[in-house]
Formats: C-alpha cells, sequence, structure tokens
C-alpha cells in the first residue's frame, strides 16, 4: 500500500484501471468457466482472486476520495492562513516600517558600514551566521568578523541581547 501511495495521481489511476480490467476478466472468464461446468476448486479460486481485486478496487479508491476531501480542505485552510497573513501584513506595515527605520536610526548611532547593517538586519531575522554568508555571497569567515564588529560597536554580547536591544519594549507586560 505504501508503495501505492507513493505514485503520483496518473500513476494511480492507470493502477486502479488496471484492477478494474481485470476483474472484468475475471468476471466474464468466471461466467465462461461455470457455462462450460468447471469444477469448484476452480470457480472458488477465481473468486478468491476476483475478492482481492475488489478490496484493493474499493481501497483504492476511498483513499482516492479521503484524500482529496483532505486536499480541498488543506486549501481552503491554506487561503484562509494567506488571506489572514496578508490582511495582518496591511494593519502592521506602518508599525513595521516604523521599526525598521527606529532600528536603522540605532545602526546609524552606533556608527555601522553598510555591510554591517545588512548583516545586523539579519541576525535580527534569525539567520546564522553561515545562512547569513550564503545570503550575502560571502565567506563564513567574514560574517562572523562582521557580527563580531557589530557586538563591538553596540556594546553587546551576543544575538539574544542585541535581538532584545529592539524587540523587549514590543513584548507585553507579563
Amino acid at each position: 500500500m505504501h508503495a501505492f501511495l507513493s505514485l503520483n495521481m496518473r500513476q494511480k489511476l492507470s493502477v486502479f484501471l488496471i484492477l478494474v480490467l481485470a476483474m472484468a476478466l475475471w468476471v466474464i472468464d468466471a461466467i465462461d468457466d461455470l457455462s462450460h461446468g468447471s469444477d469448484a476448486t476452480h470457480i472458488a479460486t477465481e473468486g478468491i482472486i476476483l475478492a482481492i481485486i475488489a478490496f484493493w478496487v474499493i481501497t483504492i479508491t476511498l483513499r482516492y476520495f479521503t484524500t482529496n476531501r483532505q486536499n480541498i480542505q488543506i486549501r481552503s485552510d491554506l487561503a484562509a492562513v494567506r488571506k489572514d497573513l496578508e490582511n495582518y501584513r496591511r494593519e502592521t506595515a506602518h508599525l513595521a516600517k516604523g521599526l525598521g527605520l527606529k532600528i536603522d536610526e540605532q545602526l546609524e548611532k552606533w556608527q555601522m558600514t553598510k555591510a554591517e547593517k545588512e548583516v545586523a538586519l539579519l541576525v535580527l531575522k534569525g539567520f546564522s551566521n553561515k545562512e547569513i554568508s550564503d545570503i550575502r555571497g560571502t565567506a563564513e569567515k567574514t560574517t562572523i568578523q562582521q557580527v563580531s564588529a557589530i557586538y563591538q560597536k553596540c556594546g553587546l554580547h551576543n544575538r539574544a541581547e542585541f535581538a532584545a536591544f529592539f524587540l523587549e519594549d514590543l513584548l507585553l507586560p507579563q
């Protein structure tokens, strides 16, 4: 069953159609065997094979409709989340812009270079030194030196203190 679930939709449809065709052929063969007086063992064997194929056809059909229903629900949920996110962004755009300006002003007060400002913003967004290096196309050693210079210029010691400097007043009191 696991191998079947990993197939794409076209492949699943092909398997389904092959099983339905096999069922039809077995039914035709069983009718022919009955009309020619085949023994009960042969008819029973073909009946068991037909039952197994019917079981898989029913299982595949039910799985398809269940998965399809789940996909529809997931798409609906995703659309709702995207709408909520867009509303949130629209409602908070002025706040984000204001915070961005305040962060930029503070980085200017600390006399950060343009490169240090870029790195500082990426640090605030939560990126690791490696990720920052990849984003900026620089060596990780360069990023580590820039992060160290940022901490030195602002008198803070690590990412947590740096982020807290800008964000702690945004948190609601307990």
